[in-house]
C-alpha cells in the first residue's frame, strides 16, 4: 500500500499572512443578499453630498443678499425722504428769504426816497439859514451903528476906583479935575448924563459921561491923547490927577462903544502886539490898525478881517 504524502505544515507566519489575505477579500465583497442594498445607499449619498451643500449655500446667501438690500434700501429710503425733507425746508427758507429781501428792496428805495426828500429839505433849511445868518449880521450892524450914534457924544473912563456909594455930583468932579489936567473946561451945563456901567461885583466899573455935543466929546478926547502922547507911562493920567494924591493908578478914556465894537477892538489889539502893529485905535466907532508910521491906516470891520491880514504881512 503505497504511502500518502502530507502536505508540509504551514508555519505561524505565512497562515497569519493567508489569513489577512483572506479576511481583507471577505470584507470586500458584500454580503450576500444586501449587495444592492449596500449600492444603492452609496450612490445616494454622492448624489445629495456637493449639490445639495451648494444650492443649501446659494439660498442662505440669496436670503442673506435680500436681508441685506432690504436693510439697505431701508436706510436709502430713510436717507432720501431726510434729504427730500430738507431740501424742502431749504426751499421753504429760500422762499422766506426771497420775499424779505423783496421786503427790503422796497424799504431800501423808500428810505432812499425819503433820504432825497430830507436831503432836498436840509438844502433849503441851509439856505433859509445862511440868508437868514447874513439878515441877522446885517441887522447887528445896523444895531451897531444905532447903538455908536446914540453913544456918539459919550466917552468912558476906566479904571477909576469906587469909594462906597457914589453921587452924581461926586462922579462930576471926578470928570471936572481931568478937564482941568488935560486943559479943558467942563461946566455942568456940558454934561447931559454921568453914571458908572453895571459889572460884577468887586470889578472896577468904567464911568460913563454924555456930553451935549459931539464936538465936546471930540476935543476931550483928543486932549486927552495929546496930554499921553509924549510922557512916560507914570505920568500918563492917573489917579492923582483926579485928587487922589500918592495914588498912580493909570487911568484909561475911550470912546463909550457898544459890546460887539469893544470885543472887536480888543481882539485887534491882541492881534497887533503879536504881528508888531504899531498903532491900533479907537475913532468915531470905528476899529483901526497900522502897521507903522509910514503906512496906511486899514479900517477893521469885523473879525474875518484879521485872518485875511496875514496874508499881506
Amino acid at each position: 500500500m503505497p504511502k500518502v504524502q502530507r502536505s508540509p505544515p504551514v508555519s505561524p507566519s505565512k497562515q497569519t499572512q493567508s489569513q489577512t489575505e483572506s479576511d481583507s477579500s471577505a470584507a470586500d465583497k458584500p454580503p450576500t443578499g444586501s449587495y444592492k442594498t449596500a449600492v444603492r445607499s452609496k450612490r445616494l449619498r454622492m448624489e445629495l453630498s456637493p449639490q445639495s451643500n451648494t444650492e443649501n449655500d446659494l439660498q442662505d446667501l440669496k436670503k442673506e443678499l435680500m436681508v441685506m438690500l432690504t436693510s439697505w434700501k431701508t436706510d436709502q429710503d430713510a436717507t432720501l425722504s431726510k434729504l427730500v425733507a430738507d431740501i424742502t425746508a431749504l426751499k421753504n427758507q429760500c422762499f422766506d428769504i426771497q420775499t424779505t429781501n423783496c421786503g427790503i428792496e422796497k424799504s431800501i428805495s423808500s428810505l432812499g426816497a425819503q433820504y432825497e426828500e430830507v436831503k432836498n429839505k436840509i438844502g433849503k433849511l441851509e439856505l433859509e439859514k445862511n440868508q437868514n445868518t447874513e439878515l441877522l449880521m446885517a441887522l447887528g450892524k445896523q444895531m451897531d451903528e444905532f447903538q455908536q450914534l446914540s453913544r456918539s457924544s459919550a466917552i468912558e473912563i476906566r479904571n477909576v476906583t469906587e469909594e462906597g456909594k457914589e453921587t452924581e455930583k461926586e462922579l462930576t468932579e471926578i470928570i471936572k479935575n481931568l478937564g482941568s489936567t488935560i486943559n479943558i473946561n467942563i461946566e455942568d451945563k456940558d454934561i447931559r448924563d454921568i453914571y458908572r456901567r453895571p459889572g460884577k461885583p468887586g470889578t472896577t466899573k468904567a464911568i460913563v459921561v454924555e456930553f451935549n455935543s459931539v464936538q465936546f466929546q471930540n476935543n476931550f478926547l483928543h486932549s486927552t491923547r495929546r496930554f499921553n502922547r509924549n510922557r512916560q507911562a507914570s505920568e500918563k493920567l492917573n489917579h492923582e490927577h483926579i485928587g487922589k494924591s500918592g495914588d498912580k493908578r493909570p487911568i484909561y478914556v475911550d470912546e463909550h462903544l457898544p459890546y460887539s465894537t469893544r470885543k472887536l477892538l480888543f481882539q485887534t489889539r491882541e492881534f497887533a502886539k503879536q504881528h508888531n502893529f504899531k498903532f491900533c485905535w479907537i475913532s468915531r466907532g470905528r476899529v483901526l490898525l497900522r502897521k507903522d508910521s509910514n503906512t496906511k491906516y486899514i479900517h477893521i470891520k469885523s473879525e474875518k478881517c484879521l485872518p485875511n491880514l496875514l496874508t499881506f504881512l
